[in-house]
């Protein structure tokens, strides 16, 4: 069975926040920047996503941290999708610029080429004391300067009517001297009808990080806040979008609700601890799953015990997810490649190594997590 379809949920409710959103993406607010907080799992990203979609007029560049990346310069990381989606920041450095010039001990580097800086080399100039790009005039600027000044190139080349939207996802995971100067970008371009800037940060409870405060501290800005679904009736709404509920009441809706708190990505982690427990009637004639009242019963009066998905690591998380998602019994060595080239390509993470993967199966296989029963009863791997 393809449980993909599990995990598509309609979009329902924030009526009121999706409206100022769509305000902003058609820069009918007073600010170019906007920020979305909201706790773990509450769908930030997914609300954001939802309205760039809807927005024919904005190209919209991502810039996504997540606790494997923790090491990873973001400003490093907005010059990659630049340069993927324009010209390279080593070319503007080139048209622009005939030396870089050490103030302090006097030593100077010609730019011959546009291959003389590449983006890592250029991120380690911002902290370098001293370091000033030199222009045909003799002008000195910052490795910063040079960054702006090669943003506004691009924006002034953005079609009229069009708009470029730099989007930092999870930007509470935002090294501290990257958002310092991001926080500096966002002033300087405040005033930029070609570029808005929005901010997804997470927050615990109503308590917020460094970054976040330190954004609404110092930029002008919209801020939408994002809380868990507190009625039942937008499970409700969501499940039967992505199943079949002839099984299941109103009460059991509610439970699931309970259970979740309102919450859209635990409610993404009970599908799949569903799928994982054999969960769904594969057998009935129907265009959508339709779950077994038993095992959701029984996951609901765990109370809490079954896999926390989105607090799990990215290796053994990716795994269950795409085992879950599959629905099929796959042989390891495909599964090896296949997860290391998800690390390498979708997740830009080089931790996907075939050894690893083995590591985490065997350690996933001996808590149980990676076994279940076929319909005769007996066991059955989810790896052959």
């Amino acid at each position: 069975m393809d449980y993909t379809r599990l995990f598509q949920f309609p979009f329902v409710d924030r009526t009121e926040q999706i409206k100022g959103l769509f305000e902003f993406l058609e820069y009918k607010s007073e600010y170019n920047v906007l920020l979305v907080i909201g706790e773990h799992g509450v769908g930030k990203s997914r609300f954001i996503d939802y309205a760039i979609g809807k927005t024919e007029t904005i190209t919209t560049l991502r810039i996504c941290l997540n606790q494997e990346q923790q090491q990873v310069n973001c400003i490093e990381s907005l010059l990659v999708e630049l340069q993927n989606a324009y010209s390279p920041i080593s070319d503007y450095i080139f048209q622009n610029y005939t030396k870089v010039s050490n103030s302090v001990t006097g030593v100077a580097k010609i730019v011959k080429s546009t291959n003389a800086f590449n983006i890592s080399n250029i991120v380690s100039l911002i902290t370098s004391t001293g370091q000033l790009f030199v222009d045909a005039r003799k002008e000195r600027h910052s490795t910063e300067e040079v960054i702006c000044r090669y943003i506004e190139t691009i924006t002034a080349k953005i079609e009229e009517g069009k708009i470029l939207t730099l989007f930092f996802d999870n930007f509470h995971l935002c090294d501290e001297p990257s958002r310092d100067i991001i926080i500096r970008i966002c002033k300087r371009f405040q005033n930029n009808n070609r570029i808005v800037f929005l901010f997804a940060a997470a927050t615990t409870g109503e308590q917020t990080g460094e970054n976040v405060q330190q954004l609404i501290k110092l930029v002008p800005l919209k801020l939408i806040r994002l809380k868990n679904l507190d009625n039942a009736d937008y499970f409700l709404e969501i499940l039967a979008g992505v199943m079949d509920l002839k099984n299941l009441s109103i009460n059991d809706v509610q439970r699931i609700h309970t259970l979740c708190g309102g919450n859209p990505e635990k409610l993404t982690d009970f599908i799949h601890n569903l799928i994982t427990s054999d969960g769904f009637n594969v057998s009935a004639p129907s265009s959508l799953p339709i779950p077994r009242l038993d095992v959701v019963q029984k996951l609901l009066s765990r109370h809490g015990e079954e896999i926390d998905w989105g607090h799990m690591k990215m290796m053994p998380r990716v795994i269950l997810q795409c085992v879950a998602e599959f629905g099929i019994q796959i042989p390891q060595e495909a599964a090896a490649k296949l997860f290391q080239y998800i690390g390498e390509t979708v997740f830009k993470v080089p931790l996907f190594t075939e050894s690893a993967f083995y590591q985490e199966l065997l350690s996933l296989e001996s808590n149980g997590i990676l076994s279940g029963r076929d319909a005769a009863g007996s066991e059955a791997k989810i790896f052959s």
